[in-house]
């Protein structure tokens, strides 16, 4: 069996070469985490979908603080997958931050600024 990317759009194969020379990393889903899988279900953003046993997802899909190296790198135990080019149509929108509505201060009239600094509090 050949183990293929389940990532939208994502055509890596298992064995495939990294442009580095080294091999691509195959990951598969954490059945064994309940919470965890959750989290990667969603993240791969596929609508009616779940994974069987032998899905994987390749490692250009996990960012390099996903990893923890030793002698051999290793996803972290609570490693999400969060790089995916994804359509439009499924990517987050981008909000725009609203500029906020700036009120001028009001103006006193110079007649009364001397009264308002003159108030006396007994």
């Amino acid at each position: 069996m050949v183990i293929s990317c389940c990532a939208y759009e994502c055509t890596n194969r298992w064995g495939k070469l990294k442009e580095d020379g080294t091999k691509l990393k195959f990951h598969l889903f954490p059945f064994r985490k309940p919470d965890l899988l959750k989290k990667w279900i969603v993240a791969v953003k596929r609508e009616s979908w779940k994974p069987s046993k032998s899905r994987a997802l390749c490692g250009d899909h996990f960012a390099e603080t996903a990893y923890k190296t030793s002698t051999r790198r290793y996803l972290k135990d609570d490693a999400v997958p969060s790089i995916f080019s994804l359509p439009s149509h499924l990517q987050k929108p981008k909000r725009e931050r609203a500029l906020p509505i700036r009120h001028p201060l009001p103006v006193v009239p110079k007649k009364f600024k001397s009264k308002i600094l003159q108030v006396d509090v007994n």
